[in-house]
């Protein structure tokens, strides 16, 4: 496995920006709320201050993972 190949395993989400074109890609995130709307903070763009940047959704994107409960005690019965 290359570098480049390993560095997009643990890439969370990517963000592009609708006004410049930017786009950055993160593999950690903090949701916060700004003017009443839900953002990224981290995905704030540099060409306006209070733009953010909107998440980019193709086909590898999953979305939350799945949890399988394997021990007894945490199964509904």
């Amino acid at each position: 496995m290359g570098v480049t190949e390993i560095s997009k395993k643990y890439i969370m989400a990517d963000f592009k920006c609708n006004e410049c074109g930017a786009t950055r890609s993160l593999s950690k995130t903090t949701t916060v709320l700004r003017e009443k709307e839900w953002v990224v903070k981290e995905a704030e763009c540099t060409c306006k201050e209070g733009k953010y940047m909107d998440q980019i959704f193709d086909d590898s994107y999953n979305g939350m993972p799945s949890l399988i409960r394997t021990e007894e005690s945490l199964t509904k019965n």
